[in-house]
């Protein structure tokens, strides 16, 4: 059973063709890039060695960028041109920041997202973002040899459309490719190999340097037990109040009945986050369609009943 399988459509690689792809994790106060060589997935390094880059962009007096080490030096002689954990402020408004008035930016708002001066002018997070982004694909292209065909990025499970958005506009301003926006939990999973696991419910803890998050990841069977049938991994997102703020990220196994898969996610989800924690209702399964119904009821009761323990 694969968890996820990551290809462009009509972009298959001919025999002896290589295209080089890589992984990035965009952090609020690191990041880096990984590929797979010989079959074994590494971080790249820089030319000193450090596979992680600070997440901090510096505009310099003479028109300069410093991106990284350089940059972070700056902050304390040089803080309101020096940009700290911008992944907080992708995708939002001057209102979605409550600690704005404390931080050293003077920032801009307006319709859409909010944007920082600098000395250099207006830098919206998208534009500051991409800085972050150029940095790692020079470091990628440079280890590697060669081109990048495209990105997966990462971005925590809670990010919403425009956050989601921005993140993808931030890639393409940097001269990425994304082949897709993967959640970090979803992430973590496949690489502790759970994408080859047994049945079960797994909890995903991120502790990052700007965000800490739990997914509960829950892997099922079909009713005769057959995992190649209908093995699923879904996500439960749960805000800190218990309440379920959604379910996201569901991936079948099987490709080969993708009609009867969303039918089931299309009426069985919004009856589930309906329900919320409380597992005890009966679910109106679609007809057709009743194993896959069942396997989704199934999997969100066990993620539920580990988030009640």
């Amino acid at each position: 059973m694969a968890l996820l399988q990551i290809a462009e459509p009509g972009l298959s690689t001919a025999p002896h063709q290589h295209r080089l792809a890589v992984g990035i994790d965009l952090g609020t106060t690191h990041s880096l890039v990984a590929s797979v060589r010989s079959g074994i997935a590494s971080a790249l390094p820089d030319a000193r060695g450090r596979v992680l880059l600070p997440s901090v962009v510096h505009y310099r007096e003479d028109q300069g960028v410093d991106v990284g080490y350089d940059a972070r030096a700056c902050q304390t002689q040089d803080p309101h041109n020096t940009i700290v954990s911008v992944k907080r402020f992708m995708g939002r408004g001057l209102a979605d920041l409550p600690d704005a008035s404390s931080l050293p930016y003077q920032f801009v708002d307006g319709p859409g997202m909010v944007e920082l001066q600098t000395r250099a002018g207006r830098k919206s997070p998208v534009q500051i973002s991409a800085d972050i982004l150029k940095a790692l694909k020079i470091r990628a292209e440079a280890t590697l040899g060669g081109e990048l065909t495209g990105a997966v990025i990462t971005v925590p499970a809670y990010f919403d459309d425009a956050q989601r958005q921005a993140t993808k506009d931030a890639a393409k301003l940097a001269g990425l490719n994304v082949l897709r926006l993967l959640n970090e939990p979803t992430a973590a999973a496949i690489a502790y190999g759970l994408d080859n696991a047994s049945e079960g419910v797994y909890a995903v803890y991120d502790l990052g340097g700007g965000t800490f998050d739990i997914s509960i990841l829950s892997v099922e069977p079909d009713e005769d037990g057959d995992f190649d049938a209908y093995d699923l991994t879904l996500e439960v997102v749960v805000s800190s109040d218990g309440k379920v703020k959604g379910i996201q990220n569901i991936k079948w196994s099987d490709k080969s009945m993708q009609s009867w898969y969303k039918d089931a996610e299309k009426k069985i989800v919004p009856q589930l986050i309906a329900n919320g924690l409380d597992t005890s209702k009966n679910y109106d399964v679609v007809t057709g369609a009743t194993c896959s119904s069942n396997a989704l009821i199934n999997a969100y009761k066990n993620a539920i009943s580990k988030i009640n323990q």
